[in-house]
């Protein structure tokens, strides 16, 4: 489900990032941005978080291992797991609790 499922965008920005609307530069390039294509939008969402976090080759060895133990203790039964649906709904009635 979309975020706009969870919470609406507007209250999203303005409970997170105290309301600051977006410069008319911006505005400007993520209405460009929405007539990318899926494959084009997911490009240049990597590259802009290159920009802002560049890739750490460290980093990123230290968290394919992490994955693999932990890939490794789900295969063992040592780490619980969670149906994605129960999650969700879990977090939607907490999130829209009045």
């Amino acid at each position: 489900m979309p975020l706009s499922g969870i919470v609406s965008a507007a209250w999203f920005k303005n409970n997170f990032f105290g309301g600051i609307a977006m410069n008319a530069h911006v505005e400007t390039l993520v209405e460009q941005a929405k007539t990318l294509t899926a494959q084009e939008r997911a490009e240049l969402l990597d590259a802009l978080h290159n920009l802002v976090s560049p890739p750490d080759p460290e980093w990123d060895t230290a968290w394919a291992s992490e994955c693999a133990d932990r890939c490794a203790a789900i295969d063992r039964g040592e780490m619980p797991t969670h149906d994605f649906d129960e999650v969700m709904e879990d977090v939607r009635s907490r999130l829209l609790k009045p």
